[in-house]
């Protein structure tokens, strides 16, 4: 990314408000992630003519392209193909399209012919009692420092907000970023109904769709997303208690601790503040004081967060930050949706079904998950070839 600091940011400004203009304008509508995207895409490609072709920048034609496309090495076809369609794009935005056919793009997959990665059920099970027993190993974790230390209930709520993510994402064929992006209001659970039961998905492209919630999971929505609106207002009093232990409040949070200080709480810690040394008891005292106030001070500010899945600064949990837990787990997050997916073909549940539930754009795309992994192929041999009487 170019600086204030490059030796060519004067000349880069203008290009950067261009870019800006083309985002807010012509991608209006489109997801963040695909503006950043775009974004990124442009910037790399300006920069690299600012520092190869500096003398007729920003202009450039089908040869500069060329050689950007050559600079980016053994990238993926995908990832060049993505970088280049956002350079497309703005030469036709600015008038100054490009011929496609002068082009040298590598070519790329044909995705429809491959089967998608999936999990076993065995890998499914390993994966799920791994996450469930590191909440119940923080649960009880921090039912043991209730009596002794203070808590961490915001670690509890974080191991079951994983546990829930995957067996949402597995069980329904979410892509990551339309699972962190559910709110409480975009799931309905209380209907008797089957059909009343569903999640409200706004997916890729602006297209919203309904996707059923099976009984098994609308139970584990509720216990989740009861124990949030249980726990929350609780956790965030935590989060500052343990600050004001540790001297680290910032002036908006200590100020609110001072403006809901009673005249006789007020009084008491005045008289301790001005005390030179002060005993353990009193130290305590101080510190009761204060956390009362401290409570006071959040059941008054306090709004909860309406995003179905959070961090530990009560924020919408990242998309990264999570990308990060499946790693940790040894697999993508597209690995649970293609199993998903999977798992209803192999079912035999109709191909315009599974589109529906998955929001794939065409039926194409569903029936590569129709096609036969290598294992699957290989137990059918072993299972169904005539048995043979005599061995060596």
């Amino acid at each position: 990314m170019i600086t204030n600091e490059h030796y060519h940011f004067e000349v880069y400004k203008p290009i950067r408000e261009k870019l800006l203009y083309f985002i807010e304008n012509e991608l209006v509508g489109n997801a963040a992630e695909t503006q950043r995207s775009y974004y990124y895409s442009l910037e790399l490609f300006f920069e690299y003519l600012l520092n190869n072709f500096t003398d007729h920048f920003p202009h450039y034609t089908e040869k500069e392209v060329n050689q950007f496309i050559k600079s980016l090495g053994k990238k993926s076809p995908s990832y060049i193909h993505r970088i280049f369609n956002a350079i497309h794009n703005y030469s036709m935005f600015i008038g100054v399209p490009l011929n496609k056919k002068r082009i040298a793009l590598p070519k790329q997959t044909d995705y429809k012919q491959i089967q998608p990665r999936s999990l076993s059920n065995e890998r499914m099970d390993s994966i799920e009692n791994r996450l469930y027993l590191e909440y119940i190993k923080q649960k009880e974790k921090n039912e043991q420092r209730k009596g002794s230390a203070f808590p961490n209930t915001g670690k509890v709520r974080d191991k079951l907000r994983n546990y829930i993510l995957y067996r949402l994402m597995v069980q329904t064929s979410l892509r990551i970023s339309e699972a962190i992006s559910l709110d409480f209001e975009d799931i309905f659970l209380d209907g008797k109904r089957e059909e009343s039961r569903y999640l409200y998905i706004k997916g890729k492209g602006n297209k919203h769709r309904k996707v059923p919630i099976p009984k098994e999971l609308k139970e584990l929505l509720t216990f989740y997303i009861d124990f949030r609106k249980q726990y929350d207002e609780e956790i965030e009093f935590e989060k500052l208690y343990f600050k004001l232990l540790n001297k680290r409040l910032s002036g908006k949070e200590y100020e609110g601790i001072l403006e809901n200080l009673t005249e006789a709480e007020q009084k008491a810690l005045d008289e301790l503040n001005n005390k030179d040394n002060l005993n353990f008891g009193e130290i305590l005292l101080s510190l009761d004081i204060q956390s009362n106030a401290l409570r006071r001070y959040i059941e008054n500010t306090f709004k909860q967060n309406t995003a179905l899945f959070i961090s530990n600064r009560g924020k919408r949990v990242s998309k990264d930050a999570m990308l990060k837990m499946f790693s940790k787990e040894g697999i993508r997050s597209h690995d649970l949706r293609h199993t998903a997916i999977k798992n209803l073909v192999d079912k035999g549940v109709p191909i315009n079904r599974v589109q529906a539930i998955s929001g794939h754009s065409s039926a194409d795309m569903v029936l590569r998950y129709s096609k036969p992994t290598f294992e699957e192929i290989q137990m059918e041999m072993e299972t169904n070839q005539k048995a043979f009487n005599r061995k060596l």
